[in-house]
């Protein structure tokens, strides 16, 4: 088969390093592509995006350059379902080539909002709703630098996810996947069932065993499926 690139994004407060356990998993034909946001990891001292449109401004100008490499599928969790939505809106209208293939996980639809994370006004009320998401462990708020450097980067994304205005587009003429985990108190079954709505082709849906950060527990599982939905579409 051809090699493939496989962008990944990342959840609110998350970075590229969230995905590199997934390199041991990935069949070698997947190269992965872990696209780091402004103001973490390698990308620390640039600041914060001051809204969505920044922040898809500055990934389209990171991924541009190797849409024409070779095929792509695009991963994102939860904020990075967001992202992949609406950076494929901008390649649909740059006049980019099309991923073979698209992964939405823990996230409803793009056209669905269900809360704003603005009226988490005080740091305890924030970490309370961090902590409910899981994937975050409770001992980092525990010490302070930590805990002020975590939430300016969760309040960051939360306000990119405040910002974002959702604009209907027709619908994909590939397949799509819909990942979730059982437990997750955010995504309902009702939500999932809503992507069918966004491609014309194909949308399979899937559940694995565990909460929002499903995916933290079960790599394997994960870049299994992620591996051979690949493999068959490149």
């Amino acid at each position: 088969m051809k090699s493939v690139n496989l962008f990944c994004f990342p959840f609110a407060g998350g970075s590229s390093i969230a995905y590199f356990p997934w390199k041991r998993y990935l069949h070698p034909a997947i190269k992965l592509q872990s696209v780091e946001l402004a103001g973490r990891g390698a990308r620390c001292k640039m600041p914060f995006y001051i809204d969505f449109k920044e922040a898809i401004d500055d990934i389209y100008e990171q991924v541009c350059p190797l849409l024409e490499e070779r095929p792509y599928v695009m991963f994102g969790h939860s904020m990075g379902a967001l992202l992949v939505y609406a950076l494929i809106e901008r390649i649909r209208n740059k006049g980019g080539p099309f991923p073979k293939h698209l992964f939405f996980s823990g996230r409803y639809p793009p056209h669905i909002r269900k809360e704003s994370f603005e009226k988490y006004q005080s740091d305890d009320e924030l970490i309370q709703r961090i902590l409910r998401f899981g994937g975050t462990p409770k001992e980092l708020f525990e010490v302070p630098e930590l805990a002020e450097m975590y939430l300016e980067i969760f309040r960051a994304d939360f306000h990119l996810i405040d910002t974002y205005i959702h604009i209907d587009h027709s619908q994909y003429e590939f397949d799509i996947s819909v990942l979730t985990g059982r437990e997750d108190l955010d995504v309902t079954r009702e939500d999932i069932e809503s992507w069918k709505c966004y491609t014309s082709h194909s949308c399979h849906l899937n559940t694995f065993e565990g909460g929002h950060f499903y995916l933290k527990d079960r790599i394997q599982d994960v870049v299994g499926y992620i591996n051979k939905i690949s493999t068959d579409v490149c």
